[in-house]
């Protein structure tokens, strides 16, 4: 017992010491979240260690502190910290990689601005993306409304890196819808020359040829409403040769050049539906329904979602195929595989009211209002609202029913050209030119910047025909009642300057034949024929495959200058479409 007093009494004095235990120390990095022992800091592999450094950088908070901001290439900051306590890579790929992920986060949140800056950082990090090139070029086009700036873009990335067929093929669109399709198929074939495995340039260049055949509608059955074509008459004038057809010749032409571009497409990728699915609606429009049947066919079972390749078999079937109850089957099935899509139920509406089933055409759009369920906000195509409208109008000849559908479909999307397009030409049918006017302005109002630049182009033009038919009323009351009032004159002739303005930004948008003949017109009905001659010329230099165009400059011609300076024209008309 006194011994274990005195051992007791030992350890609280400090006699006895616990045995000491050696703990490494951890050491912390500033700019790395990961804590490592000394002694096991060399354990872990390079490859290991990059992972978490990545994992970390995809959850962090903001991106900044992985890329450099504006100032820090110049000034080095940035570098000099990473090399001193890293001695990592400043720039890598992935740095480029989230910044696009987070700026199209940010533009489908609709902070575009916040889009720009990110895409800005990309661009110094990487000079040669042509990724951002791409998305800087289309919110140029798109929302700031500037083509050439979206061209000069593209053309500063084709410069960092020529083959980049991405670039090109954007480079291309862009051209062609500012109406310099020559420079765009140029283009294509550069691209498709530096990268032949490319679908995207292959279909695009095929499409571009073949514009003016898809533009037409599918040809009818042999059996069915057969009519003799008589849209190239004019052509024909005094002569005894008939060139009818020479707009044909050169669409086949052209279409045998786009089936060889649709054949390397499929060379290079054979089950890419997309170039299948137009591949075979050229087929259908060259009059093969075979070969479009199987092409489709192909199409849909390598995407068999895709409700957009059915409905379009769905169009071959009703015109040249097998009839509405084919189609109704392709419709059907394409509902199946995509139940939500209302676009299957508005061309499924229009095939039935289009063969007297109107009836019928009220209850799939009365099914397209439910395709979404109970989802927040209900419907939100507006297409189908508009394709109602149609049916009622055309169809049930119910005026204000259709009035009702096109109010609703532009509330449904104030951004939906076509509603606005369609309510306008209704009113002005029924006499209401006023407010056929005020849709037209809401309607480019509503969407600048958001629409396709050929539907903005169809409502510009269509404003400045209400415009000029405005301006010729005007100057006829003058001329009739008010000869001399200066007052009077002034206000049409700043109506006939409204109207040129209309034209002169539809044309802005999309350089269509229809615009240059309407505008020709308007000036020829002014009395300015040699403005009016003008136009035409600017427009055969923009369409030179434009028949309707070369139509309007032969009778202009002839009403003019006689027969013989129509014959010259016609001359004109074969050397350009023949």
């Amino acid at each position: 017992m006194p011994r274990l007093i005195a051992l007791t009494l030992l350890a609280c004095s400090g006699g006895l010491q616990p045995r000491r235990v050696r703990v490494h120390r951890v050491r912390r990095h500033v700019q790395d979240e990961t804590w490592i022992a000394e002694e096991d800091r060399a354990q872990p592999s390079y490859l290991d260690t990059l992972t978490k450094k990545m994992a970390d950088s995809l959850l962090a908070n903001s991106l900044e502190i992985q890329v450099p901001g504006p100032g820090a290439a110049r000034e080095g900051d940035f570098f000099e910290s990473q090399r001193r306590e890293r001695a990592a890579p400043a720039a890598l790929r992935i740095n480029a990689d989230l910044l696009h992920w987070r700026a199209k986060k940010e533009e489908r949140r609709g902070r575009i601005k916040e889009a720009r800056r990110l895409w800005q950082l990309c661009l110094q990090i990487r000079p040669d993306d042509g990724r951002t090139y791409i998305a800087l070029a289309r919110d140029l086009e798109r929302r700031q409304r500037d083509g050439e700036a979206a061209l000069q873009l593209l053309n500063e990335g084709l410069t960092q890196d020529p083959s980049n067929a991405y670039v090109r093929q954007a480079y291309a669109v862009l051209l062609e819808r500012r109406g310099r399709t020559n420079e765009a198929l140029k283009q294509l074939r550069l691209a498709t020359a530096y990268d032949p495995k490319h679908v995207a340039s292959w279909v695009a260049t095929a499409r571009l040829l073949t514009r003016d055949l898809r533009g037409a509608p599918l040809p009818l059955r042999r059996d069915v409403n057969q009519t003799e074509d008589d849209d190239e008459v004019w052509l024909l004038g005094t002569t005894t040769q008939t060139l009818a057809r020479a707009p044909e010749k050169d669409d086949q032409r052209n279409a045998a050049d786009a089936i060889e571009c649709f054949k390397k497409a499929l060379q290079a990728e054979p089950r890419n539906y997309y170039a299948l699915s137009c591949f075979a609606d050229l087929e259908a429009r060259l009059g093969h329904v075979d070969a479009a049947r199987d092409l489709f066919r192909r199409s849909s079972d390598a995407n068999p979602s895709n409700a957009a390749t059915l409905v379009a078999w769905a169009n071959l079937e009703e015109a040249r195929g097998l009839g509405l109850v084919r189609a109704r089957e392709l419709y059907d099935k394409a509902h199946r595989s995509h139940a939500t899509n209302t676009r299957v139920f508005t061309a499924w509406a229009m095939a039935e009211a289009r063969h007297g089933n109107a009836t019928g055409a009220l209850k799939l759009l009365e099914r397209a209002t439910r395709a979404r369920g109970f989802a927040p906000g209900g419907i939100t195509d507006a297409a189908v609202f508009s394709t109602l409208g149609e049916v009622c109008w055309h169809h049930l000849e119910d005026f204000d029913r259709a009035a009702d559908a096109f109010r609703r479909s532009v509330e449904t999307d104030r951004r939906h050209a076509a509603g606005y397009y369609k309510w306008a030409t209704m009113e002005l049918r029924r006499g209401r030119a006023g407010r056929a006017r005020d849709l037209l302005q809401r309607g480019i109002w509503g969407c600048a910047g958001v629409a396709k630049s050929v539907e903005m182009a169809k409502l510009h033009r269509a404003k400045g025909q209400l415009e000029a038919n405005s301006t010729l009323r005007g100057k006829r009351r003058w001329e009739k009642y008010e000869d001399g009032d200066m007052e009077k004159a002034q206000r049409w002739e700043q109506d006939a300057e409204s109207a040129r303005t209309s034209f002169r930004k539809a044309l802005e948008l999309s350089a269509a034949a229809a615009t240059f003949a309407a505008w020709a017109r308007f000036e020829e009905a002014l009395g300015d024929v040699d403005a009016a001659r003008d136009v035409l010329e600017d427009g055969l230099s923009s369409c030179p495959r434009a028949a309707n165009i070369w139509r309007e400059f032969v009778q202009f011609e002839g009403r003019h200058r006689g027969e013989e300076a129509a014959e010259a024209a016609r001359r004109r008309a074969r050397a350009a479409l023949g």
